[in-house]
């Protein structure tokens, strides 16, 4: 069908689907989120059973499907991207991972109960952590907020009301002890691998150094 004058991005049909390519992540969340109705109509107009939205490197598509639009006027839910992953399953919270890294992000993931580290990408870079990606897994991450335990129970509040927290702000110790502030969104998701964790999702430059680490003199 080649490029819509309806939605933005190339069209094109399979025997049960509308299918429209995006030029990237945020332009498909857009398309669902804004135009959702529309999208389901087209498909049920166009006698296919969904609509499914790609954008580069996913794995899975956004589905809209025809049978949300019935004779009768409704308001359709629009899921946002916090509620994507808080009952994600594990392909999705990885296709998630993905999405980020090729946008620059930085992805931790932490247990919400233990504040055990179970993964850390490539991005954050030892100039920021001290630690390379692969030492932090395992970290217990209340070391690091020893001194600003109530910036930490807060932020969990506000992910048990709101399933997302964008640009937090709070400070915290490097395993150097230097005393450092950052600003990361944050997720929630119920079940990764049977825990409940917390993925925070930050730009490599979001931080600085509020307090060298103390050198000990001998």
């Amino acid at each position: 069908m080649g490029q819509s004058k309806v939605f933005p991005g190339e069209m094109s049909l399979t025997p049960h689907s509308l299918w429209i390519r995006t030029s990237s992540f945020d332009e498909a969340f857009e398309l669902v989120r804004s135009q959702m109705a529309s999208l389901a109509i087209s498909a049920k107009k166009l006698d296919k059973f969904d609509a499914r939205i790609f954008y580069p490197g996913c794995q899975q598509p956004f589905r809209v499907l025809a049978a949300m639009i019935n004779s009768e006027p409704m308001d359709l839910p629009i899921k946002q991207p916090h509620d994507l992953l808080l009952g994600a399953d594990y392909a999705r919270i990885h296709e998630f991972l993905l999405e980020q890294h090729l946008e620059g992000n930085i992805v931790i993931i932490t247990s919400n109960t233990t504040n055990l580290c179970y993964h850390t990408n490539d991005l954050l870079k030892p100039e920021r952590g001290v630690f390379k990606s692969h030492q932090w897994t395992g970290y217990n991450y209340l070391n690091s907020w020893r001194e600003t335990l109530e910036q930490l129970e807060r932020l969990r509040s506000l992910l048990a009301t709101d399933g997302l927290v964008q640009g937090y702000e709070y400070q915290l110790y490097r395993p150097d002890n230097a005393f450092c502030t950052y600003s990361t969104d944050y997720y929630l998701c119920r079940d990764y691998l049977g825990d409940e964790v917390r993925i925070g999702v930050s730009r490599p430059n979001d931080w600085s150094i509020l307090r060298e680490p103390q050198v000990v003199s001998m």
